[in-house]
């Protein structure tokens, strides 16, 4: 009988996302995410309500991301030392509404989109150096076999 009622509350809950919601990535993830919520807090009432002891743990609702200011950032990038540019920092998640990755999932933790900021820049200068020093010795080689070296 229990397990029938939690069919019930699954296939009402299906039948909601498929209805509703459906228009873009970003309100799909939110919409799961949303029933899958409201599903567990009324298996957790059945349950209480079946006398089981214990109900299912409830999720600890996300930290809510508060968007830094400039002057969070510079402070930030001054307390680093990485000569990351705190305006260009901000403007650019401002501009693409603070989500990071190819998802584009909210992003939760601004310090370490700094320093992987960081990371990246520390892999784009090796990979310019490189680029210079592969150039420098096809130059001389080009030199030497021009005067025969």
């Amino acid at each position: 009988m229990e397990m029938n009622v939690y069919i019930d509350l699954f296939a009402k809950f299906l039948k909601a996302w498929v209805d509703e919601d459906r228009q873009t990535v970003g309100s799909v993830g939110k919409c799961i995410k949303d029933r899958l919520q409201i599903l567990c807090d009324a298996i957790d009432r059945k349950e209480e309500s079946l006398g089981n002891k214990k109900p299912m743990k409830k999720r600890q609702p996300d930290k809510v991301f508060v968007k830094p200011t400039v002057e969070q950032i510079a402070e930030y990038c001054k307390a680093r030392h990485n000569g990351i540019n705190a305006q260009d920092f901000y403007d650019y998640y401002e501009s693409c509404g603070w989500v990071v990755g190819r998802c584009a999932k909210r992003m939760k933790d601004w310090q370490s989109a700094v320093r992987y900021w960081e990371t990246s820049r520390k892999r784009d200068n090796k990979d310019a150096r490189q680029t210079e020093l592969d150039f420098q010795v096809r130059e001389t080689n080009d030199l030497r076999k021009k005067y025969g070296l």
